[in-house]
This record gives C-alpha cells, sequence and structure tokens, in this order.
C-alpha cells in the first residue's frame, strides 16, 4: 500500500522470493516511512556476490517493524534477515519480531538483522537457530542511548551471539534485560562472546 510518505506492508506472506541483488522479497531505497506489520518471510534469499537482506533490505527515512518474522531466510553474502538503513535523527523501531533458522553459506557472515541510523529501539524479539560465522545483530551509528531491550538470542550458531556493534558514538547502553541462551560458537575471527565499540550491556542472563 503507498500513500504520499510512506510504504506499509501488512499482514502478508513472502514464500521464497529470490534475486541476485539486494533484498530477496523487498527492496526500498527511498526518503520515505517503512512499516512492516504482521508480515511472515519464509525461505526468500539473494544469491548476488556482495548481496544483503534475504528476506529485505531497506534504505528509509524511518522504519516500524511490528509482528514481523523471518524463517529460513539465507544468503550467499552478509544479512539473510532484515538489512535496513534509517535516516539520521528520526525514531525507528523494531518490536515483537522473530529472526529464526536464517543462513549464509559466505565465510565470515555476519548479521541476521542489521540495523543502522536514527534514534532506534528494538523490543521482544526472538533470535533462535540461525547459522552464522560472526554474529547475530548487528547496530552501526545509532543517535539514542537504549537499543535492544527484552529479547532473547538462543540456540544460534555465531561467534557472537548477542550483538555486534561498530562505530556507535554516542550510544552509552546498548542492551538491557537480554536473554543468551545455549549458543554456539564459530571460532571464526573475534573468538569472543560480545564485541562493542562504546557500549554496555546491563542485565543478562547467560
Amino acid at each position: 500500500m503507498f500513500d504520499c510518505n510512506a510504504v506499509i506492508v501488512e499482514v502478508s506472506v513472502f514464500k521464497g522470493c529470490t534475486c541476485n541483488s539486494n533484498g530477496g522479497a523487498i527492496f526500498l531505497s527511498s526518503p520515505l516511512k517503512l512499516f512492516i506489520g504482521a508480515v511472515l518471510f519464509a525461505s526468500c534469499g539473494v544469491s548476488g556476490q556482495s548481496s544483503h537482506g534475504g528476506a529485505l533490505y531497506s534504505e528509509t527515512d524511518s522504519g516500524k517493524f511490528t509482528r514481523t518474522c523471518t524463517i529460513d531466510c539465507w544468503t550467499s553474502y552478509w544479512c539473510p534477515g532484515c538489512c535496513c538503513s534509517f535516516g539520521e535523527g528520526i525514531k525507528s523501531s523494531i518490536a515483537q519480531s522473530a529472526f529464526c533458522s536464517c543462513w549464509s553459506n559466505c565465510y565470515a557472515c555476519h548479521y541476521v538483522l542489521c540495523t543502522g541510523g536514527g534514534f532506534l529501539t528494538s523490543s521482544h524479539l526472538n533470535f533462535s537457530e540461525n547459522r552464522l560465522d560472526i554474529s547475530v545483530i548487528a547496530i552501526h551509528s545509532s543517535d539514542n542511548t537504549k537499543t535492544h531491550t527484552t529479547s532473547t538470542v538462543a540456540n544460534n550458531t555465531a561467534e557472537i551471539p548477542l550483538i555486534h556493534c561498530q562505530n556507535i558514538g554516542k550510544l552509552d547502553v546498548c542492551a538491557e534485560r537480554i536473554n543468551v541462551i545455549t549458543n554456539s560458537k564459530t571460532g571464526v575471527w573475534h573468538n569472543s562472546l560480545f564485541h562493542f565499540d562504546t557500549a554496555q550491556v546491563r542485565t543478562l542472563n547467560l
């Protein structure tokens, strides 16, 4: 659905959508607002060299994702789930969503969910059974001081199962009330549980 200022995708199923560039099911690069609600991405993927976003790739002013699920999505490069970039100084959010059983056949693959830009918050997310070499979640250059809250990272295979942050700058508190349960390491590159530049984590259950 389109209006003058937004792209809205609601109550939809994208199954088996593939391409050889960014965004297996959805690609959007436009100064608009993006709203994704009650959407399932199943077995979507990208096969192109250096392509991102097996389910979705977006570069928008702002975004709101709620009740969104990616399952068995894949990429031949990075980010088999959702890869999103938002405008600086604008509020965006991802909530009540799940990213499960996503994978990549690329060595040193990063991120099921990769987000950056703006005042970004996420809550009540579930990351389970994903298979990546490096990390499950990435945050780049967020403007706000609290990002991920009340979420679960469980039963993934990834060297950094919780959060991989780069170039945060202003971010003080990166995560609160996060369950990190029964994740398996890969031994690729960082060889650590967490990787932060200028961020903190509070109230973890390991």
